[in-house]
């Protein structure tokens, strides 16, 4: 069966797109899925956080993204555990070659085609501007996460992402954002307003798990770890082992009801 393929993505930064990326992989490998971490943001933090360098002469996302003779398994750095399609500071040029390119918002998604049935997940860690890496993502995806932060701003951008995939279901029917995840979550009064906005706004679209603020989960990827690497037994650990588990019940659920509209076709 083809992976699932999740874009973390919000259009403000600092709200836990990479470290959502990077623990939510980890958490749904510790469940035993084959798992993909795609780097498609030029700040290459997700690269930075899994060990590998930036600044290598090995093949990256951007070589993918712009070379069609250079395959996409040879890309890929292997991992016991959670397999990495690095971003590096080629990137940062690459973006503005793909907006010259016909149909460059659709690379990506041409590529992961090639390496799809090899995962079970795919986790797309993206940008927080748009333009066209994160449409490359978008386009490549089945579903988004959005991570929204207890801050006073913490839904600036939403909406105008939410707008961008709308205008991207045509090349992209399959895209739907499947869950609204609370982040840096703390026991205050604005934390308590934030989240009941969220709620009210996204409905059941919210998932039940909040990532609690935990200074473990800040200090893990300045040793190049993963939360489970540095600290398995913080909260950071167990909030994100919760999302894994949320992310694997939705995706069963959908296969189920996948499963019954095909019998009733039939």
């Amino acid at each position: 069966m083809s992976a699932t393929i999740i874009a973390i993505a919000n259009r403000k930064g600092g709200c836990g797109k990479t470290t959502t990326a990077v623990n939510l992989a980890a958490a749904l490998a510790i469940r035993k899925k084959t798992v993909l971490l795609v780097d498609v943001d030029p700040q290459a933090n997700t690269t930075m956080a899994m060990g590998v360098d930036i600044d290598g002469t090995g093949p990256s996302v951007a070589e993918v993204l712009l070379e069609k003779e250079v395959p996409v398994r040879e890309a890929v750095i292997r991992n016991c555990k959670v397999d990495l399609l690095p971003s590096s500071l080629r990137l940062h040029r690459a973006q503005k070659q793909l907006a010259s390119i016909t149909n460059g918002e659709l690379r990506l998604r041409s590529r992961l085609r090639e390496i799809r049935d090899d995962y079970d997940y795919i986790i797309l860690d993206t940008p927080p501007s748009l333009g066209t890496l994160l449409n490359n993502a978008l386009n490549a995806c089945t579903d988004v996460l959005i991570p929204i932060d207890v801050g006073y701003y913490s839904l600036i951008g939403v909406k105008e992402l939410l707008t961008e995939i709308e205008l991207l279901k045509d090349t992209n029917p399959e895209l739907q954002v499947s869950g609204v995840l609370i982040t840096m979550a703390e026991h205050t009064n604005l934390s308590a307003d934030i989240d009941r906005a969220v709620r009210e706004e996204f409905g059941r679209r919210v998932f039940k798990t909040r990532i609690r603020k935990n200074v473990r989960i800040a200090e893990a990827p300045s040793h190049m770890m993963n939360i489970f690497q540095y600290d398995p037994a913080s909260r950071g650990a167990l909030d994100y082992k919760s999302l894994a588990e949320e992310v694997v019940k939705w995706q069963k659920h959908r296969q189920e009801r996948k499963g019954s509209a095909r019998g009733a076709a039939n």
